[in-house]
């Protein structure tokens, strides 16, 4: 569990430290310095954007849900298997 934690921190390091000065003039203020590049230009880009992020929350939700509650009664089925060690 250290060994990752080691290797998030070094990732989230040098993320930050790839930005070059002309691109993060260019980012909006709520992206500042999360992405490389201009950013979203126009309304029709935050659209989406918001409509990629709701499928993305909806997606991790659904499998939570479903990993939690398989819904599945057969013992032998694999989603058992990972919730029953």
């Amino acid at each position: 569990m250290k060994k990752y934690s080691v290797y998030l921190s070094i990732l989230f390091v040098v993320k930050a430290e790839a930005m070059c000065p002309a691109c993060e003039a260019k980012q909006p203020k709520i992206l500042f310095g999360l992405s490389h590049g201009m950013g979203p230009t126009g309304n029709v880009d935050w659209v989406i954007i918001g409509i990629i992020s709701l499928i993305t929350l909806l997606v991790f939700i659904y499998s939570l849900i479903y990993l939690i509650k398989p819904r599945e009664k057969s013992p032998d089925h694999i989603k058992n298997k990972i919730l029953i060690p």
